[in-house]
């Protein structure tokens, strides 16, 4: 007896690790995810205070319930695209299609669904049936204290912190940015109110920096820090305005505040209408970002009209020359190109509207490459010291092309209507 008990002793945990009890679980399915991605995104994946998570075969997902979509899977892709007829041909891996029950073999740039999956043991299996529960509980309670009282975000953000991968975390985004939309033009906020206000965004930024709310929140922090600054930024703005001596310096000045200067940039601004009615002399607005194109400059201006304002529009090249000085391609100077005179050839060979030297005479041996370059805003009467600024005007012959003034040096030229390197907008009217 004694001599049969004894193998079975040994074999007892070879026979306790094979009939391990386990059970596969799956994560919650995201979409839009490359291939590279897909793999990444499981092996980091924490969910349901479980990790270690991977991406499936083939044949795990058939066993996954789902009707429709197309799924990574993490099949060995070597064979798969060993015979490419090119070395330039981008890889392949496999997929699983729920709509035909099939494989199939997408290229790996493309974006598919993704869900990731690993075995569990059975206090594993219980602790994450315990989360979801809490998960489910925890979203019923925020949903019915939200809609008891529309800012009581709390729950929300309690809930995204517990579960960022919950099911609800889609209804606690929207509850935030709801939140968020409604209270960010509201200066007038009781010390309860901006405390919630405060929390929202900050808790928010730290979990979602790249949320679908997360301008809302960008916008919230601005928000919060221009009234923490308020009296700082009056003073800085008023300094511009002196220093810029343009209108809309001052309207922007007093769009803002109801600044203790109110009186002098009312003064001045009466005084520069009254120019403008009896010399004509255009307005410019502040110079915008670097880094535009000619379509952006466009919108740029039109978009100001939309800000309680008229008039404003992208300068055509007689408008721009006039913010030209010390060179000959100011308004009223050497260079001939103009829209009013309809003279617009401009480009590397003298013609009957642009040359060299009158246009362009500080670049040396005909190169633009060569130009005597200033960054002291010697070449502007508004101090623009680096860069091209865009005018509306196309040159005769290249509709891919706008004129346009670059500050460093004075001279005009064209520029591809894409380009965007060092290159300003600012606006007329």
């Amino acid at each position: 007896m004694k001599k049969h008990i004894l193998p079975l002793i040994f074999l007892l945990p070879l026979f306790l690790t094979c009939c391990k009890w386990e059970e596969q679980v799956w994560s919650k399915p995201v979409s839009g995810k490359r291939f590279t991605d897909a793999v990444i995104y499981c092996s980091r994946l924490k969910e349901n205070g479980v990790s270690d998570w991977q991406l499936p075969t083939t044949d795990e997902l058939s066993s996954f319930n789902e009707s429709s979509g197309k799924y990574w899977s993490s099949d060995a892709i070597d064979e798969l695209n060993k015979n490419r007829k090119h070395d330039n041909d981008e890889d392949r891996a496999w997929g699983y299609d729920f709509s035909t029950k099939e494989k199939s073999k997408p290229f790996v740039s493309t974006p598919l669904n993704v869900v990731c999956t690993r075995n569990v043991d059975e206090k594993q299996a219980v602790t994450i049936r315990e989360n979801a529960e809490k998960d489910e509980n925890e979203c019923k309670s925020a949903k019915t204290k939200l809609k008891n009282n529309k800012s009581d975000i709390a729950p929300w953000i309690k809930y995204m912190q517990k579960f960022q991968n919950g099911r609800c975390i889609a209804d606690a985004e929207d509850a935030v940015c709801e939140y968020l939309k409604k209270n960010n033009d509201d200066e007038e906020k009781k010390d309860d109110d901006e405390k919630r206000y405060v929390y929202a965004w900050t808790e928010y930024l730290k979990m979602f920096p790249n949320g679908k709310c997360a301008k809302e929140a960008e916008d919230a922090r601005e928000f919060h820090i221009y009234k923490k600054r308020k009296g700082t930024r009056e003073s800085d703005l008023y300094k511009k305005a002196k220093e810029r001596k343009t209108r809309a310096a001052w309207e922007k000045y007093l769009r803002e505040f109801e600044p203790e200067h109110i009186f002098e940039a009312k003064y001045k601004l009466d005084e520069m209408k009254k120019k403008k009615k009896t010399t004509g002399y255009p307005e410019w607005s502040d110079r915008s970002r670097a880094g535009i194109n000619w379509e952006e400059a466009v919108r740029y201006c039109e978009q100001m009209n939309k800000n309680g304002e008229s008039g404003w529009h992208l300068p055509d090249i007689d408008e721009l020359r006039m913010l030209v000085q010390n060179a000959k391609t100011a308004a009223g100077g050497a260079c001939k190109v103009s829209e009013k005179n309809k003279c617009l050839y401009a480009g590397i060979k003298d013609n009957e509207c642009w040359t060299w030297k009158t246009c362009a005479e500080k670049c040396g041996n005909g190169f633009l490459e060569q130009c005597e370059r200033t960054d002291d805003g010697t070449y502007s009467k508004l101090g623009d010291n680096s860069g091209w600024l865009w005018s509306s005007s196309i040159p005769t012959g290249k509709p891919d092309y706008a004129l346009g003034v670059d500050f460093r040096d004075g001279h005009i030229n064209f520029r591809h209507k894409l380009d965007t390197k060092y290159i300003f907008v600012r606006c007329v009217r």
